[in-house]
């Protein structure tokens, strides 16, 4: 009973920092590169795009592998989702402010 207690409230804890947190907790760079400035905009849109394609072209080497091309797939995948959603959000805070 004890263990389920401690899965319970680790849970919880969990759930309440995603319910109170903001986008720039998942993205920390949106937080260090100000979007206001068109440099700022400018560097965050190169970032994503440059991890976009590095994971894209490592997808294409190492997911060929035979026995451990899966768990490349997976990670390079994971990547490309967190790039694209990254960029997603600058577009937006740069639509916002300009």
């Amino acid at each position: 009973m004890e263990f389920l207690n401690k899965v319970k409230d680790f849970c919880s804890e969990k759930w309440n920092f995603i319910r109170n947190s903001q986008l720039t907790d998942f993205f920390p760079l949106n937080k260090k590169f100000s979007t206001y400035e068109p440099k700022g905009a400018a560097i965050l849109t190169g970032i994503y795009l440059g991890a976009l394609v590095i994971s894209i072209i490592l997808l294409m080497v190492l997911g060929t592998f035979e026995y451990v091309g899966w768990l490349f797939r997976i990670i390079f995948v994971l990547t490309g989702i967190y790039s694209l959603v990254g960029l997603g959000i600058v577009m937006r805070d740069i639509s916002r402010n300009f």
